[in-house]
């Protein structure tokens, strides 16, 4: 018998016929003790892990006959628990589980962070370590938490995990389960980031979370993304696609104009927006009567808020005629404007139009589209061109180049008067510190809207700062969204004056020096007629 790894007093006498080897019996019990540590602390492979997170630490249930990982077979002892983590998201569907192999303390507490539906989180603080933001993403995020994980898992961060660890950490996400709270708050050139996570992320809800928010959702996961920049400090702008088909994903959009950040706009419907927009003061959507929108104007990102609705029209010596559609062809005895923004070609042109281009309010050509022999005609860059028939087209004919085009809104809301950029939204969230009544919503937007909980866009401000914020939502693993009261409420949380719901569900995303910080409820971008811009005014850029 020979025992190299355990120390431990033992005697050994060797005689001529045989060798004899005493041991006191106290001797025994210790040796008992040591070859039962020796079970107690082999190195834990990264299935038996999981399934001790899945069954213990979680509670989670499995499910018949989930998909699995290509390389764990059906017959492992732990295929039901990868299976069913596979299957609610919480472990990448993508490579290799390699069950059998064993797991340090770094990978360990990851796969913990994964399996309570951090697993977004832990990439994100992955990306803002490989951008220099921070050291070891994993430490970060794990010890940021509120509970953080055991200190005492540094000691054995690289090495296999045992089985003290493992108890570590299931005690830790137990204590996860009941209540968790994680908030970051990152600066780069002159822009914050704020995130917040509460809740794990069960596949079922869980009751008894509190937090900085709880008051939205004190019983599920939630998930919150918001940009912060000082109003006076930077520019904002509003972009358009610009794109064939009308639509590109707001991560290109913000490329095209390099952007510190990001957000989307207001809603729409195919490639138009669904509700007045102004770029750089000239509509670019259909108003909607009664709708509300926020406003700024150029070189100043103090953004107003109020109702949007607007009448737009165009008036001439003979008369006044309304313009009822943008970017798309009007009506017969009606009007349209095409700005090259956001649209670079007109289409579907009927013959009787009358064209009109123009550069900065000047008119620049006119023409009947019969001349042209085609149904559709290119918009040159930095013009607009307005297209009228019938009626319209008599009154706008006298118009010649050199003259001016002089275009009218009307605005409910006077103070939107001479500003550049706008985009209706709704409803309002909190108005000049009060909160909206809900009361006063019901009619103007459905149930469904109101009362269930989406993934939600808000732009508001505190006076001093412009903040963009989003709620991910119809994701169980880790945020199931807002209901429009809880994001009134959100908005509160976060010190706001005034503020306005946008565009919700797949749209939600939010961009931050080029990082997607939140998760689109889609799994990917959703393509968008337009986007939100924001930059840091030229000469303020900091490291």
């Amino acid at each position: 018998m020979r025992i190299e790894k355990f120390p431990f007093t033992a005697k050994i006498c060797s005689l001529t016929a045989k060798s004899c080897f005493k041991i006191s019996s106290s001797a025994f019990f210790f040796l008992f003790i040591l070859l039962f540590q020796q079970d107690a602390s082999y190195a834990v492979t990264r299935a038996e892990f999981l399934d001790a997170l899945f069954t213990t630490g979680l509670s989670y249930k499995n499910i018949e006959k989930p998909p699995l990982p290509k390389d764990v077979p059906r017959t492992h002892r732990f295929a039901g628990t990868i299976g069913s983590s596979l299957k609610y998201g919480l472990i990448p569907a993508e490579g290799n589980f390699m069950p059998d192999e064993a797991i340090d303390g770094r990978e360990a507490v990851r796969l913990a962070l994964m399996m309570m539906g951090f697993g977004f989180e832990a990439s994100l603080c992955e990306s803002f370590a490989s951008m220099g933001l921070e050291g070891d993403a994993i430490y970060s995020l794990a010890y940021g938490m509120k509970p953080p994980a055991p200190k005492r898992l540094i000691k054995g961060w690289t090495e296999p995990l045992d089985e003290k660890g493992r108890n570590s950490i299931l005690s830790w996400t137990r204590s996860c389960k009941e209540r968790v709270i994680w908030k970051k708050e990152l600066q780069k050139d002159g822009i914050n980031l704020m995130l917040y996570r509460q809740g794990t992320g069960l596949p079922e809800s869980r009751a008894g979370l509190t937090g900085e928010f709880a008051g939205i959702s004190a019983k599920r996961p939630v998930y919150i993304a918001a940009v912060i920049a000082s109003q006076d400090e930077i520019d904002m702008t509003i972009a358009f696609a610009g794109t064939r088909n009308g639509k590109a994903d707001l991560s290109l959009i913000a490329r095209k104009e390099n952007a510190s950040a990001a957000v989307n706009g207001g809603f729409f419907a195919g490639r138009h927006p669904a509700g007045a927009v102004l770029l750089d003061g000239v509509h670019a959507g259909k108003p909607v009567k009664g709708r509300p929108a926020v406003a700024w104007a150029q070189n100043n990102g103090a953004p107003i808020f109020g109702d949007g609705s607007v009448r737009v029209g165009i008036r001439a010596k003979s008369g006044y005629v309304p313009v009822t559609r943008f970017n798309s062809p009007p009506p017969a005895d009606g009007a349209a404007i095409y700005a090259s923004r956001v649209t670079g070609e007109a289409s579907g042109i009927a013959p009787d139009s009358l064209v009109i281009k123009t550069r900065d309010g000047s008119v620049i050509r006119t023409w009947e589209a019969s001349e042209l022999g085609v149904d559709s005609f290119r918009i040159p860059p930095e013009s607009e061109a307005v297209i009228a028939r019938g009626r319209a087209s008599e009154i706008l004919s006298e118009l010649e180049p050199g003259a001016t085009l002089v275009l009218i809104s009307d605005w409910i809301f006077p103070a939107f008067a001479g500003k550049d950029y706008l985009s209706q939204a709704g409803p309002m969230l909190i108005s000049g510190g009060v909160p909206e009544d809900f009361r006063d919503w019901q009619g103007k937007y459905s149930a469904w809207f109101l009362k269930k909980r989406h993934p939600r866009t808000i732009m508001g401000t505190d006076g001093k700062r412009v903040f963009w914020a989003v709620i991910d939502g119809r994701d169980p693993a880790r945020s199931l969204g807002a209901t429009m009261e809880e994001t009134r409420e959100i908005a509160g949380a976060l010190g706001l004056s005034d503020a306005i719901n946008m565009d919700g569900g797949g749209s939600s995303q939010l961009i931050w020096q080029g990082l997607t910080v939140n998760r689109p409820s889609e799994g990917k971008e959703r393509p968008l007629p337009y986007g939100l811009i924001m930059k840091l005014k030229s000469g303020r850029r900091e490291g």
